[in-house]
């Protein structure tokens, strides 16, 4: 069940239950917010538990109540592989789905981009709106207002406001400032920020590094939501699957061919520029609650938001193998924090053990944990990552 923005008013709110907890992946109870005229909604909070995790000497709490995927949500997934399990996941992102139209996303980011103070989390900028207040319009100037930011151009499929055009897992609320200059460009990482065309807070417009292939012009957003973007593509991209994504500056991301041989969709320049941030920005507690919101507005929810390791099925190190289901950690999982890539091989059991291990310890090679030079990571496939889940080899 999702909100439905045109019956409810301005007074309405979704009121988490809470305490210092994480929550499971199964729709264990729920927890209900009260509309107008005693209409209640309601998702699923499973038990809510504290999980304290030590690292070396210091305790680490995370805190939040969020909606997990409810029981049953994500089913025949197990043993399929490439397309097959292309298909399915497609399948799921579509659940649920009902169109908000592109006017509805203004109240929509009520429920999905504004923090705990009514003001918008703004992607690109740094700018505070309030909700509802400074929506662009014309502009000149950064914070002059905010905008309805296609994160994959429109212009990339036809231009179009209905459909894919107004799918708010790819449509974000920003500067409109930056999101002009950002224009229909291709994200990617500036070969050097100090010669960038323009820059603010973080982002930049300028020349590309050949690290991911030719070097083009490309926006870079700031670091804390590469990874967002990243999934947001993903999400949107296998939901739609639309029929031609190459127009304009779109084909140098997108292949409009949804087989393994096409890059499920994606060019060999996005899997590995969209994979990269995949994988150094894990999935945070602000989207979380944005997936939550999408799904009590829209109707549907990211699978690579719920079980980021999927992404390596069609992009990665287990590309087009049989998926098995039971190693996927969900993020909204209480071990996701000890598994942020999503990924688990191992029973969890020992991981305290292995992370309250002094740094001076003579353990070079414990399984999968490595200590160098008194740090600890965490050797999952072919990557080194250290605690925090950012690949660093």
């Amino acid at each position: 069940m999702h909100v439905d923005l045109k019956n409810i008013s301005e007074k309405y709110h979704f009121e988490d239950r809470g305490g210092i907890s994480t929550t499971g992946c199964c729709a264990v109870g729920s927890a209900s917010g009260l509309g107008p005229g005693g209409r209640t909604f309601e998702s699923c909070h499973p038990d809510m538990k504290k999980h304290i995790l030590v690292i070396f000497l210091f305790f680490s709490v995370s805190a939040w109540t969020l909606a997990a995927p409810k029981s049953g949500h994500y089913v025949n997934l197990d043993g399929k592989s490439g397309k097959t399990l292309f298909d399915q996941v497609s399948t799921i992102a579509n659940k649920g789905f009902e169109s908000l139209g592109y006017d509805g996303l203004w109240d929509a980011y009520k429920y999905t981009d504004t923090d705990e103070n009514g003001y918008i989390i703004d992607m690109y900028g740094g700018c505070n709106f309030q909700f509802g207040k400074k929506k662009c319009g014309s502009y000149k100037n950064e914070c002059d207002c905010y905008n309805r930011e296609h994160s994959i151009p429109k212009s990339w499929f036809g231009g179009k406001t209905s459909g894919m055009g107004c799918d708010i897992f790819h449509i974000v609320p920003t500067d409109g400032k930056v999101n002009g200059m950002r224009s229909n460009h291709p994200f990617g990482e500036v070969a050097n920020h100090r010669n960038a065309s323009y820059s603010y807070n973080g982002n930049y417009l300028g020349t590309s590094s050949t690290e991911f292939g030719k070097a083009m012009k490309v926006f870079e957003p700031k670091d804390e939501y590469k990874g967002d973007f990243a999934r947001g593509y993903m999400g949107a991209m296998i939901k739609w699957q639309h029929g031609n994504m190459k127009q304009s500056e779109g084909g140098e991301m997108f292949t409009s061919n949804y087989t393994s041989t096409g890059g499920y969709g994606f060019t060999q320049y996005s899997i590995k520029l969209l994979m990269k941030w995949h994988r150094e920005d894990p999935v945070s507690e602000k989207e979380r609650k944005r997936n939550d919101g999408i799904e009590k507005t829209q109707g549907n929810r990211n699978p690579f938001i719920d079980y980021p390791y999927l992404a390596e099925y069609f992009w990665g190190e287990k590309k087009d193998q049989k998926l098995d289901f039971d190693h996927l950690v969900c993020a909204y999982d209480d071990d996701f924090e000890q598994y942020p890539n999503g990924w688990k091989d191992e029973d969890p059991s020992d991981i305290d053990y292995i992370y309250a291990q002094p740094a001076d310890e003579p353990c070079f090679d414990c399984g999968n944990k490595v200590i160098i030079d008194g740090n600890i990571y965490i050797r999952q496939g072919e990557h080194l990552y250290n605690i925090m889940g950012v690949v660093v080899q």
